[in-house]
């Protein structure tokens, strides 16, 4: 009966696919790699000053490995340890769309902990209990998250500046506009009792791996129209295509979430640089939005 409660346990587990690739899979290297990580992003973070009647309420930052993008994504949660109390964070949605096989859908994990080299992060479960509940477009399916890469590669910072917080993964099935209404509605529904508690993070670059002036052209009009605020991000969206970004449903979800009472920080942005021989590059960078009280 032990055995098969181990073997259920481990059933249960979502285990990286990233670690030794994007990210170190030796966890002591990876502690130092995250803490160098955030050192080189605390500058810039400090200088950066709230409003009042403003609290942060959602990230947008990368997935790509940690030697490209690592102290991008570390500036995002830096925001949090050094402009919050990251310990009013009970939960963690997690967004991003699938890079291949789309289809109408929100994909829900059944697992019970995604594992990274440092520990086993909880899932709330009864979070994706509930959700699934609110519309015939969430199904619980683990095997698109077994797949895919972007959420996990921001577990690792995460649960090193938010030990205590329950992941809840939500995997669009494409950046369709009749997902986004209904993943917003049902955020905007589930969160309405426990937004202090809630931080949402949207995982995606700001461009795709493409020529290098598409890239940078797609990053500009991206990042502009993220501090611009609402009404650009959707028009600069909508107008750059679905397919422009890969978490552009993530985005709009947001804001839409929110009811457009959402402004957006620019933290750090960098690029791939050239990658030859094809001479293309990706951009990443990180945001954070404040949820503008009435």
């Amino acid at each position: 009966m032990e055995d098969n409660d181990i073997m259920t346990r481990e059933d249960r587990i979502r285990h990286p696919i990233a670690k030794g690739i994007f990210y170190p899979s030796d966890p002591g290297k990876l502690d130092e790699t995250l803490q160098n990580h955030l050192s080189e992003s605390e500058e810039t973070i400090r200088g950066i000053e709230n409003q009042e009647g403003e609290t942060i309420s959602a990230l947008i930052v990368p997935h790509a490995s940690y030697q490209l993008a690592g102290t991008v994504l570390a500036s995002a949660f830096n925001m949090l340890m050094l402009k919050d109390r990251p310990d009013r964070f009970k939960r963690v949605i997690l967004l991003s769309t699938v890079h291949r096989d789309e289809e109408k859908k929100v994909f829900l994990p059944d697992f019970h902990a995604f594992r990274i080299p440092t520990a086993d992060i909880p899932v709330d479960i009864e979070g994706i209990q509930k959700l699934i509940g609110y519309h015939p477009l969430f199904e619980l399916n683990d095997d698109p998250h077994r797949e895919e890469h972007a959420q996990e590669i921001v577990l690792p910072f995460l649960h090193r500046c938010l030990p205590d917080a329950r992941i809840l993964p939500l995997l669009l099935g494409s950046n369709s506009p009749g997902l986004i209404n209904p993943v917003s509605r049902s955020l905007r529904l589930f969160i309405e009792a426990e937004a202090d508690s809630t931080l949402i993070i949207v995982s995606t670059n700001l461009s795709r791996f493409t020529k290098i002036h598409i890239a940078r052209d797609q990053a500009e009009k991206i990042s502009a129209a993220l501090i611009s605020g609402p009404p650009r991000i959707s028009s600069a969206l909508q107008s750059a295509g679905t397919s422009a970004i890969c978490g552009s449903g993530g985005i709009l979800s947001t804001v839409a979430c929110f009811q457009h009472r959402i402004r957006f920080i620019e933290l750090m942005t960098s690029s791939s640089g050239p990658i030859r021989p094809e001479n293309r590059e990706v951009w990443y960078g990180s945001f954070c939005g404040l949820h503008i009280e009435e």
